[in-house]
């Protein structure tokens, strides 16, 4: 993790919440490492459980899915640590990469914001011109925290849609003010390595040629 101390940082970039989410990791790291100098003042957390990458599982060490463990009261020392850090900054932007391990070309995402019709349809061919599909349905029924309606790749889901037990870090960055407007990025799982390397690529180059964020 960068000394936050002394990084004038803009945005906020997130991997790593689950150990069995290998290959996007890696994506976003070696894009990183290669386009520093694209990226201006940023903060990167490649791994938000570092026990849960190194395991390769889910869970981590401690027995929990660090991204439900995002509360005040957490007895989660992953999120406490990352907690302890993040608390007294400030991010116009945060992305955080995920995979969703049931698809095969289907990507999708959720933004705490809106974007624009023309933002929208720029955002869709981006993705489309990786030769991925966008997700139309529910992302999951069997998760009292999420069951939100995707339509072509993307949900707008407002803070005060999120529920307040859900634990996500995204909520709990939203909830103190550390962040303006979170993308939630849900990458195909079963997707071949370069379409992920590609699928990366193209959301970072849709993000940096966005607006300054005003939500």
């Amino acid at each position: 993790m960068p000394n936050l101390e002394h990084t004038n940082q803009t945005f906020l970039v997130l991997s790593g919440a689950h150990g069995d989410e290998q290959e996007v990791i890696q994506c976003v790291r070696e894009y990183v490492s290669h386009n520093r100098e694209k990226l201006g003042a940023f903060v990167y957390i490649p791994e938000i459980s570092p026990t849960a990458v190194r395991n390769r599982t889910r869970e981590n060490a401690f027995g929990n899915d660090v991204n439900r463990s995002f509360v005040d009261t957490t007895g989660d020392p992953e999120a406490r640590a990352l907690m302890e850090k993040l608390r007294s900054y400030r991010f116009d932007l945060c992305f955080d990469f995920h995979e969703d391990p049931d698809l095969e070309a289907d990507f999708y995402m959720y933004d705490s914001g809106k974007l624009s019709e023309q933002e929208l349809q720029r955002f869709r061919t981006e993705i489309q011109s990786m030769g991925a599909h966008l997700y139309t349905g529910i992302d999951t029924s069997t998760d009292v925290n999420l069951g939100f309606s995707l339509e072509q790749g993307y949900a707008s889901v407002p803070q005060e849609t999120m529920s307040q037990s859900s634990g996500f870090l995204d909520k709990w960055l939203l909830d103190c003010g550390l962040v303006k407007r979170i993308f939630t990025l849900e990458i195909p799982g079963k997707a071949p390595l370069e379409q992920k390397r590609a699928l990366v690529h193209a959301l970072f180059s849709f993000f940096l040629t966005m607006p300054p964020a005003n939500s």
